[in-house]
């Protein structure tokens, strides 16, 4: 067997390893509304780099999606690896605060990044209960959530017979292997994890969610008195906001994500080889469209959207 490289429109294929498949922020930002205070990012910039692997990204927010509508977006200055904050309403649940966390992660494994990042969820509201900021914290059972299981019209979660979710599973491992997508059912699938605390010492319920999308993570938090919204409208309508919201909010980045460089082995020529071959160039295409990192930033707002851009500096990657 041999080893080629091939140039296949945005894709190169060298033959030396390949650093930037591994690219993350040298600290993970865990932003989080008056409970969370993010890290900062440090460590040098990687030799050789010409280019942060993020350089800059724009986050767009839909102003109204469904009957979500969009009260503020911003950023945190001087700390874009925090990424941008998001604060919907509901008219008919204005009680209920609901913030959507857009912030980078870079080119992970799926679940070890959410499960990390639901860890540093965790620790962080911890401490911000040991500062005083909460009482009487008490954590529910963490588990997977999965936006293919919300009923679009009410909210409630439609149970999945577990053939039926293995089925899925491997279907949707051979479309990403076979034609190079990340189905939506991928990336829909996350964490979860419910809890009730005191804040300023009124009683609140509150459900913490995760997904990671392309290079970024999605962080969902929604809170509400149980005096204002009962459990069961409030668990329906949190799942309903995570199924409205984060497959609307979209980011386009620039940097040395945009090169991708994959080791490949043609082969002996054979037929089965030729099939790997052509299988790993589309799953990395597929990657690259589900990252949306591009060789120059798309600046264009579609009309009805809100845009929030980031700057990153190559020191704070690794």
């Amino acid at each position: 067997m041999f080893r080629s490289s091939i140039l296949c429109g945005a894709l190169l294929l060298l033959l030396a390893p390949a650093p930037a498949m591994a690219k993350k922020l040298d600290k993970a930002a865990s932003p989080e509304s008056s409970a969370d205070v993010p890290a900062d990012a440090t460590g040098d910039a990687p030799a050789g780099d010409a280019r942060p692997f993020i350089e800059r990204s724009l986050v767009l927010a839909p102003e109204q999606v469904g009957e979500f509508v969009l009260q503020k977006a911003n950023d945190y200055p001087g700390q874009p690896q925090s990424g941008v904050g998001l604060r919907y309403v509901h008219p008919d649940f204005p009680e209920v605060r609901l913030d959507l966390f857009v912030y980078p992660a870079g080119r992970l494994d799926r679940d070890a990044v959410v499960a990390d990042a639901m860890a540093g969820l965790r620790a962080s509201i911890e401490d911000a209960a040991k500062q005083g900021a909460y009482t009487d914290l008490v954590f529910g059972e963490e588990t997977a959530f999965d936006l293919a299981q919300v009923d679009p019209e009410d909210g409630s979660l439609r149970p999945a017979a577990a053939a039926d979710t293995d089925d899925k599973a491997d279907k949707d491992a051979l479309v990403a292997q076979v034609i190079g997508a990340v189905p939506e059912s991928v990336e829909g699938r996350g964490r979860r994890l419910p809890m009730s605390l005191r804040f300023q010492g009124e009683a609140q319920n509150s459900l913490a969610f995760l997904f990671y999308r392309g290079l970024y993570l999605y962080k969902g938090r929604v809170s509400a008195s149980p005096q204002h919204v009962a459990d069961e409208n409030f668990q329906r309508l949190a799942n309903l906001a995570m199924l409205t919201l984060v497959p609307a909010v979209q980011v386009r980045s620039t940097g040395a994500c945009h090169d991708r460089q994959i080791v490949v082995d043609v082969g002996d020529g054979s037929q089965a080889s030729t099939r790997t071959l052509g299988q790993t160039l589309m799953a990395a295409a597929g990657r690259a469209t589900s990252e949306n990192c591009a060789e120059t930033l798309d600046e264009t707002v579609p009309e009805g959207h809100r845009a929030v851009p980031l700057a990153f500096d190559p020191s704070m990657w690794n």
